[in-house]
């Protein structure tokens, strides 16, 4: 397909003051000059294109391929931004090792943008995300310890274990990102009412075993030197 988007260096290419070379296009059909170059460098006969794209001629060709050999820095640079956006979808690892390595060596007008910023948006919330799941789980088997009486001869030692793991994994968090601290706050109810229905579903104990409200302070549930007194049929 394609790019449909608009571009004066003659009657045939048109381009858009103040904007990047990607911007000159074929008169009125708006067929970027890059996307023509690109094609031609994949062996596409100029045959095939005037086959494909019956909006051009062979002067326009000519056109594009004159601008291009006026242009050649310009174009390439246009190509290889346009790569790395495609590469997004088919081969996410080396998108971001061609990432780093353009933000490494300052080529701003190589950076795809766009799904940068949505990665570095998604970071934040695949921590907030991380943190709720962990304090879930914390506020899970301390409610296990506490109120599953049947299975704790058996178990509890594994679920103390498991209470220092995601203590610690929640600790690790807050001190690489110390502002997910007051998130932390925010959600710490909520895990603690998640918690609690997994737990009703899982025990199958009635729903007055467990505290409507949380079991611990913030403080006490991340202290690794605390654990809650158990409960004694």
């Amino acid at each position: 397909m394609i790019d449909k988007t608009q571009i004066t260096q003659s009657s045939f290419i048109q381009k858009t003051p103040g904007v990047c070379g990607g911007d000159a296009r074929i008169r009125d059909t708006r067929i970027p000059v890059w996307r023509l170059v690109s094609f031609r460098e994949q062996g596409i006969s100029e045959e095939e294109l005037l086959k494909n794209y019956p909006e051009l001629n062979q002067e326009d060709l000519e056109a594009a391929w004159t601008y291009y050999a006026n242009n050649k820095a310009e174009i390439a640079q246009i190509i290889e931004a346009e790569h790395c956006k495609s590469l997004y979808d088919a081969d996410y690892n080396l998108w971001v090792e061609e990432t780093v390595k353009q933000l490494q060596a300052k080529n701003y007008e190589m950076i795809d943008w766009d799904n940068l910023i949505e990665e570095v948006g998604d970071l934040g919330r695949s921590e907030k995300r991380a943190l709720k799941s962990l304090l879930t789980r914390l506020f899970e088997h301390l409610l296990k310890v506490v109120y599953w009486e049947s299975e704790r001869e058996y178990n509890l030692d594994h679920w103390n274990g498991e209470i220092q793991n995601f203590r610690i994994q929640i600790l690790e968090l807050l001190k690489t990102s110390p502002s997910l601290k007051p998130y932390l706050i925010e959600v710490f109810e909520e895990c603690y009412q998640n918690a609690r229905e997994i737990m009703i579903q899982k025990t199958r104990l009635e729903p007055k075993t467990f505290p409507d409200e949380a079991i611990a302070s913030v403080e006490e549930v991340l202290d690794k030197n605390w654990f809650p007194r158990l409960k004694d049929g």
